[in-house]
């Protein structure tokens, strides 16, 4: 996504913190999520404490499968459109 950023035509050095301003309100929500979901995973892996409660060995499973969801179920291409619709209309 970074790459059809910078690439984009109307990404110029007068605009170039603009364009990098669209990819970040794009991906960091995104990656923040990420983020945050990882770090519950790692808790949750080594049977630590999570949110304050002790985690159920049996429903551990289900957590972290909810937590790595976003790998299948998510693609780039709707950011990447996004992005190249609010560069177009710089």
């Amino acid at each position: 996504m970074l790459a059809t950023v910078l690439g984009h035509p109307k990404t110029q050095r007068s605009t170039l913190s603009k364009a990098l301003s669209i990819y970040d309100s794009i991906r960091r929500p995104f990656s923040q999520g990420v983020q945050e979901a990882s770090s519950r995973n790692g808790r949750y892996f080594t049977l630590s404490k999570v949110d304050g409660q002790d985690t159920e060995l049996e429903r551990l499973g289900d957590k972290i499968k909810s937590n790595w969801q976003w790998t299948w179920t998510t693609s780039l291409d709707p950011s990447v459109r996004e992005a190249v619709d609010l560069l177009a209309a710089m």
